[in-house]
């Protein structure tokens, strides 16, 4: 069963931290590359990105398994929570030693290693990352709160820290700042709640061998996100990896969408067993998600040159459409995790989304690699698209076998008022970036009531009742 309450205080609460993770990441970025030039700025994005990177080797698909394991009532919490830090606190340890010396001994990134030595405390947090306990306990909305402070006091520190190109380093460990508190906090609010239990050794065998599945889609999904940025540093150095992990950074902020709606509804759905249930939450998840992103896959093409140069400035220019791919690539991304989690992952067919994603992945790096070769940033982007586009249809057709009938029709009522808006922003050829927002906004607000007027209606129903207790079946 679906609690409209838990799913509706998750989702709103989610957006209230969404409008302050869409902001943040604009000043943040705005002032950064500002002050840090833009070689020093791409410094500082990759080393944040080898972080990004290599997390789910902690992480190994333990919270995917835990999240299922204490859904299901297999186990424990508490002794979920102890066996589990033990095993990251392994991985951390393996990993900290072979990042050390990757960075030490490769003479190609040892100009990087006292970057790497200076944010892999990160990597430490990440063993006490907890906030999978709030997912499987349907506590989604305190994952929100603790992620919206973090947030907001990392922007403050940035501001007042950051300020000339020497302080490089600094910029990378005060943005890896707020997710090591949001560790943190998740762990203090787990602990307070659950309690824990002493690790004990015939369960590491099974967990670590439980989990294994579930860290294949944590490892390749992170590369599918993260690894494109290594291939324009790879042609491009510096120059190439500020100018990608700026855009990059910008359609990244799209990701917070999927953990706002996709782990709202998957805290619930991991208890239900009932097909027609799933597939009736699955098409108001995936419509929630498209038409939030609708706007903006179709309308980000009319004002991408206008958003970098205000952003970052003129030298930004030249790459003004490598956004709106990065967009495109982002929203692709979404939609895998949206299908892959709150399907497939929910009736346990691991194998099945882990193979998806390797596909895609291999895909994406073998067509970028082509592109950064041929010299061109913006090709590196389409061999992304194009392996993430692989992904997403396998990951489709895949997930089709477990509902009644696949929600093609809350797609389409979801994606068209964007298309609408840029048939008709292509026609009136709109100058500046104020013309085609406003514009753009109305075109989309009425096309999107013509097209989801029942949509609203249901969706108003359900916040209509978000204190109630009732549930849907």
């Amino acid at each position: 069963m679906i609690y409209k309450k838990r799913v509706s205080i998750a989702v709103l609460s989610g957006l209230l931290v969404e409008m302050l993770n869409k902001v943040a990441p604009l000043i943040i970025i705005h002032f950064a590359q500002k002050r840090l030039g833009i070689e020093k700025f791409g410094f500082a994005l990759f080393g944040i990105s080898v972080i990004e990177l290599v997390t789910p080797f902690i992480v190994f698909g333990y919270n995917q398994f835990g999240i299922l394991a204490a859904g299901k009532n297999q186990v424990s919490m508490d002794r979920l929570i102890g066996n589990m830090w033990f095993l990251k606190c392994f991985h951390f340890l393996l990993l900290l030693v072979f990042l050390f010396m990757f960075f030490f001994f490769v003479p190609a990134y040892r100009s990087y290693f006292s970057l790497i030595a200076a944010v892999s405390f990160v990597l430490a947090f990440g063993v006490i990352e907890s906030i999978w306990v709030q997912t499987a306990s349907q506590r989604v909305f305190v994952t929100n709160i603790i992620v919206g402070l973090c947030r907001f006091a990392g922007v403050i520190l940035i501001l007042l820290f950051v300020r000339d190109p020497d302080d490089a380093i600094l910029f990378a460990i005060l943005s890896l700042l707020p997710p090591a508190l949001v560790n943190l906090l998740s762990a203090i609010y787990s602990l307070h709640r659950f309690g824990i239990r002493m690790p004990e050794r015939d369960q590491w065998k099974l967990m670590f061998r439980n989990a294994r599945p579930f860290s294949l889609i944590v490892l390749f999904a992170i590369c599918l996100e993260r690894m494109d940025i290594f291939i324009a540093e790879h042609f491009g150095g510096l120059v190439w990896a500020g100018l990608y992990a700026g855009c990059s950074r910008l359609a990244h902020s799209l990701q917070q969408i999927a953990n706002t709606i996709n782990t709202a509804f998957f805290s619930e759905m991991i208890a239900v067993d009932d097909r027609n249930s799933l597939s009736t939450h699955m098409k108001v998840s995936i419509w929630s998600l498209l038409f939030f992103l609708s706007p903006i896959i179709f309308g980000v093409w009319f004002v991408d040159e206008e958003i970098l140069t205000l952003i970052f400035g003129d030298h930004f220019r030249p790459v003004a459409k490598l956004l709106g791919w990065l967009f495109l690539s982002a929203s692709l991304s979404l939609v895998i995790v949206s299908f892959g989690e709150q399907v497939l992952l929910v009736n346990q067919q691991t194998r099945k989304y882990s193979k998806a994603l390797f596909l895609g992945l291999v895909s994406g790096l073998s067509l970028s690699y082509l592109g950064g070769k041929s010299g061109n940033l913006l090709y590196i982007a389409w061999g992304m698209c194009g392996g993430k586009l692989i992904a997403t249809l396998l990951i489709a057709r895949e997930s089709k076998k477990y509902l009644t009938d696949f929600p093609w029709g809350a797609i389409i009522k979801a994606l068209s008022p964007g298309m609408l808006m840029a048939f008709f922003l292509k026609l009136l050829k709109l100058d500046g970036l104020v013309p085609n927002l406003s514009v753009g906004a109305a075109i989309f607000l009425l096309a999107g009531y013509f097209f989801n007027r029942q949509e609203f209606l249901n969706v108003f129903r359900i916040y209509r009742h978000m204190m109630s207790k009732e549930t849907t079946p």
